[in-house]
């Protein structure tokens, strides 16, 4: 590879490692949370261990919101209509999204929920009708009536969802560019984003849309960056010389107050090297089931510490990651992938046409079924 290839060079090249690596991703979040959730302490991840500052599964989704940055403000600079853009981010997210919920609410809950089932339905609903009544005093948490209130973690049902409204503020961030005008105009984009970055540092509580907390500003300053790379993606090179100096410059400032700032570059910059620069055969062959992964694994492992209270942070994380990884993939190939094909045209239209393709896949299914039982 040449030593002055850009990442516009390798963007070109329609060739990536980005589903392997939300999957990893994904996994290492898996692995992060089970030093959290297992009741067993005293254990801490290796990341934590040996560089400190932050976890594990804090660095994974560090990782996801750069990948994120990156490709939506992509995909909006490509198609440059909101409507679709919108179109697009909805159904990648929600539908998902939707089943997990309704998985959660109306099958682990019942299941694991220490209350009578007519109380813990009661109360469910109570719930909702107070947070449509009264959003501003929700707690900010996923809870449900009964559901893992003796756990370590106390009442947390789903401990991951909180990124995802991160995520979506940066989604607006993308759109107001772009129906500006401003993500054609790299000059205008990048001073744009210097002045919300000094804003996020010296007065973060006047920074729209996102939440005056460091959690909070530090994956939306990572989704800025993969903003920033992408509109920069015609002059930024990518090269292992840089990774090295990032990784050498993370350790000699590790004591210091500068490390998580070296990090974040060495988290965003790596990620694209690794995602271009760096060949994996099988890459292209792994199904885009870390969303799925993502957001099922929290209360997978809670349910596992319930009923196993004395797993440890190893086997947590194995056990879970082998329940989670089939339930991600029948969420990809029977949610999240057909509703990505509503993208293609009106949502009813849409709707019909994933109607009528589940409708011919069951009678395909069925007629080779019969067929080879036939023989």
């Amino acid at each position: 590879m040449a030593n002055n290839i850009t990442i516009g060079d390798c963007f070109r090249a329609k060739e990536d490692n980005f589903v392997l690596l939300r999957v990893l991703a994904a996994s290492a979040v898996i692995y992060g949370h089970s030093f959290a959730i297992s009741s067993q302490r005293g254990y801490r991840d290796l990341f934590l261990q040996y560089v400190g500052h932050t976890h594990i599964a804090h660095v994974a989704v560090c990782i996801f919101f750069v990948i994120s940055g990156f490709l939506v403000t992509g995909s909006y600079f490509n198609r440059h209509n909101w409507r679709i853009y919108i179109k697009a981010r909805f159904l990648r997210l929600i539908p998902g999204l939707a089943v997990c919920l309704m998985l959660t609410v109306f099958v682990l809950g019942p299941t694991v929920t220490v209350l009578p089932l007519y109380e813990y339905f009661s109360e469910l609903f109570a719930g909702i009708l107070q947070l449509i009544q009264n959003p501003s005093e929700r707690s900010g948490r996923f809870l449900l009536p009964g559901v893992f209130d003796e756990l370590r973690l106390s009442g947390a049902v789903n401990g991951s969802l909180w990124t995802l409204l991160v995520e979506v503020k940066m989604y607006f961030y993308v759109l107001l560019f772009g129906v500006a005008g401003v993500l054609k105009r790299r000059v205008f984009f990048n001073f744009a984003i210097l002045m919300l970055i000094i804003v996020g540092v010296f007065y973060p509580e006047f920074l729209p849309l996102v939440h005056n907390d460091p959690k909070h500003l530090r994956l939306a300053a990572l989704f800025a960056i993969g903003a920033v790379l992408y509109i920069n993606r015609d002059v930024v090179p990518l090269h292992g010389a840089i990774v090295l100096l990032l990784i050498v410059l993370a350790v000699a400032f590790n004591r210091s107050e500068a490390f998580m700032t070296i990090l974040s570059l060495l988290i965003a910059y790596g990620t694209m090297w690794v995602a271009y620069c760096v060949p994996i055969p099988f890459a292209e062959k792994v199904p885009d089931n870390s969303y799925g992964i993502y957001i099922y694994a929290f209360p997978i492992q809670q349910s596992l510490v319930l009923f196993f209270p004395h797993i440890g942070p190893y086997y947590l994380g194995v056990l879970a990651f082998l329940i989670v990884y089939p339930l991600a993939l029948a969420s990809w190939y029977l949610v999240e992938k057909p509703s990505l094909r509503l993208k293609r045209g009106p949502l009813l239209s849409g709707v019909w046409v994933w109607i009528k393709y589940k409708f011919f896949s069951l009678l395909e299914w069925h007629g080779s079924t019969k067929g080879s039982s036939d023989k």
